[in-house]
């Protein structure tokens, strides 16, 4: 009994820090422009990344029920981490482009479409599509809590398509602390291609660092972690159309 009670105590300190470290950040989030390093490279960014997905040199390695992932088969430009997956993968979801971006852009949604997600919060406001924001997640066996420092930028193409970028990026409102593994986007892109049926092509590349994930792992994880975040949002953007159509 007693090693149980130790046990919850402990549980109990660790979410009251967590509280804690939301709170700091949550009652400092501000508006207005701001120096970030890495927002000024957004739009640049962009187009590297629509000219990954346009490549042929991806390996199928995930083909089921509608959703497709593959790995990429050829050297990663910068600022990509060469030894490190970079997956791309492609769903049609039941929703128009304008309402997955307005579901993705709202932070107080992401548990829409992310599970393990435990908060996200809008740090700063760069743009009327550009914002810095803070993410906590709870990733399965791990040890600790993981946050994301992210530089997230939406643009609209020609064609009506919509790209949400998103990229890692140090802010002083998010320091790192050692109550958090700290997680990092190197390069994530989200395309939403409007079809006919007022429906959306869903194509997106996921290159990530993470600290806990030995790199014989992460070939596998990432892989799973693109094909379940597919049908995530398949899932919560039905659910957006439909509260959209009612």
């Amino acid at each position: 009994v007693e090693g149980l009670e130790r046990g919850q105590q402990r549980q109990d300190t660790a979410r009251a820090a967590l509280d804690e470290a939301w709170g700091w950040v949550s009652s400092r989030v501000r508006g207005g422009p701001a120096s970030v390093p890495g927002a000024e490279d957004a739009e640049e960014l962009t187009r590297l990344g629509l000219q990954m997905l346009a490549r042929d040199e991806w390996n199928l390695v995930v083909d089921r029920g509608g959703v497709r992932v593959w790995k990429a088969a050829f050297d990663l430009p910068k600022p990509c981490a060469q030894q490190l997956p970079c997956m791309k993968a492609h769903a049609i979801v039941d929703a128009r482009p304008e309402e997955l971006v307005a579901l993705m852009m709202d932070s107080s949604r992401i548990r829409e479409y992310n599970k393990y997600s435990i908060g996200r919060v809008d740090v700063e406001q760069l743009g009327p599509s550009t914002k810095i924001v803070w993410n906590r997640t709870r990733p399965p066996l791990s040890k600790k809590p993981h946050e994301l420092c992210t530089l997230m930028h939406c643009s609209r193409l020609s064609d009506g398509s919509f790209v949400i970028l998103t990229r890692a990026v140090e802010h002083p409102l998010v320091p790192r602390r050692n109550i958090y593994t700290r997680d990092e986007v190197l390069l994530g892109l989200n395309l939403f291609r409007p079809i006919k049926g007022r429906k959306s092509e869903f194509l997106s590349i996921s290159h990530v660092r993470s600290p806990a994930l030995p790199a014989m792992l992460a070939h596998k994880f990432n892989t799973q972690g693109s094909f379940d975040f597919m049908r995530s949002v398949q899932t919560a953007g039905s659910r957006s159309k439909a509260g959209s159509a009612t």
